[in-house]
Parts: structure tokens; C-alpha cells; sequence
């Protein structure tokens, strides 16, 4: 089952400000996995976990492909400024992911500013 653009949006919105104004339940996880933890909401949608995924990991990436700093890779669309993305993800420490004081964290909210800024319109 395909869900409506705007209903997608507007839950990816709700989970991606929440992730912005109460950071992330487990802050060794990137963005995307937003789109894993809002899946839950199967069960009021009489959905499918992988009908609701598919839906929301496609939006995503879509918002990631528009953000300039984009690396061109969806599975780790935050750029390092001395690693590959996928060896700055896997090797990133806790406070490393998301904390605006390291440039890795930063360009993760600011990643995570332009996704919200885009659904808002």
C-alpha cells in the first residue's frame, strides 16, 4: 500500500522535529533510522512494516538528495571532513553524531534542518 505524499510528509515532519527538539533516543543513529522508528505507526495504519518504510526511506531520500552538502550516498548522506561517510558513521562515537561542537554532528543537524525545512515548505 502507497500512502499519500502529504500524509508521509507530515509524519515524517512530526518524527524528524522531534528528533530535532529531544535529539535522538539512541544517539549513535543517523536520520534515517527515523524513518524505521516512525514505521511503528503500522499497526494504526493497518499497514505493512515494509509498505510504511519503503514510503518514508524514499522521502528521505529524496530530502537528502536536494541538501548541497549531500554525499551522494543515501545509506551515509553526512559528509566527514576527513573520512569516507560510510567510515565516519561506522566509526563515530557517541557525542560525536550530533553534538553541533564537532563538524560531523554539525552537518548532521544541518542535514536534519534542511529534511524539516523542506517539509515545512
Amino acid at each position: 500500500m502507497k500512502y499519500d505524499k502529504q500524509f508521509v510528509d507530515d509524519l515524517l515532519l512530526l518524527g524528524l522535529l522531534d528528533l530535532r527538539d529531544n535529539g535522538p533516543e539512541k544517539p549513535i543513529l543517523g536520520i534515517c533510522q527515523i524513518a524505521f522508528q516512525l514505521a511503528g505507526v503500522r499497526s494504526y495504519l493497518n499497514a505493512r512494516e515494509e509498505d510504511t518504510e519503503i514510503d518514508l526511506e524514499q522521502r528521505l531520500k529524496d530530502l537528502f538528495r536536494k541538501w548541497p552538502r549531500f554525499t551522494g550516498d543515501y545509506d551515509y548522506p553526512v559528509p566527514h571532513p576527513h573520512m569516507l561517510p560510510m567510515a565516519a558513521y561506522c566509526n563515530a562515537k557517541e557525542d560525536e553524531m550530533w553534538k553541533r561542537n564537532y563538524t560531523y554532528g554539525r552537518a548532521r543537524r544541518e542535514l536534519l534542518d534542511h529534511c524539516i525545512k523542506e517539509l515545512m515548505g
